[in-house]
């Protein structure tokens, strides 16, 4: 949970991971303007901003992949910013980007799952940013990264993220997690 790279990290494949950063920069330019904020940031500026608040690791054998997801809960429906920049569009591409390209360097591996996750977008909101997934797909497809993009909102947040931990909630005895804390509690207060 929380994860962040710690400086001390190699990060492999930087020529290739520079290189993809500037695809995907000459990629949105028209759209954002520079997608990662600061003009000429470098990979370890965007490594510094990147964090992912669940990354999950798959191991077995020669076969491994990595799932890294960044949940999003705002109060009234996903909402970075009102009305500056950058908006939630901009905002949820910088953080799959960022994402992807820090699995690449701090893991060395291109195949995994890059997830952003909330439980609430609003209809407008959900409309602008679902076209970006297949956007965004063929973009990591078209530069060598076999990463899978979801972007998990509102009912499907509730089947596939709230119900299964749900389930799970007794089966953990992890008393800092927040979530399945504050669950216990509603289930004894019935």
């Amino acid at each position: 949970m929380n994860w962040k790279p710690s400086p001390e990290w190699t990060i492999h494949n930087a020529d290739e991971i520079e290189s993809l950063k500037r695809a995907f920069e000459k990629h949105y330019s028209k759209e954002y303007g520079n997608i990662f904020g600061k003009k000429d940031a470098g990979i370890q500026t965007i490594f510094k901003h990147t964090e992912m608040d669940v990354l999950g690791l798959f191991l077995s054998g020669a076969k491994s992949k990595v799932y890294a997801i960044d949940v999003a809960f705002h109060k009234g429906g996903l909402g970075y910013t009102k009305n500056s920049s950058p908006n939630n569009e901009v905002k949820v591409v910088q953080k799959i980007l960022r994402m992807a390209l820090c699995v690449y360097g701090y893991f060395n591996t291109t195949k995994g799952e890059i997830i952003f996750a909330s439980p609430k977008i609003n209809p407008g909101v959900w409309k602008v940013l679902e076209p970006r997934k297949s956007d965004i797909d063929k973009l990591f497809k078209n530069n060598g990264l076999d990463f899978a993009v979801k972007i998990i909102a509102n009912d499907e947040f509730k089947e596939v993220i709230m119900e299964p931990v749900k389930k799970i909630a007794g089966e953990v005895s992890d008393t800092s997690e927040l979530f399945l804390r504050a669950y216990e509690l509603l289930k004894r207060c019935k």
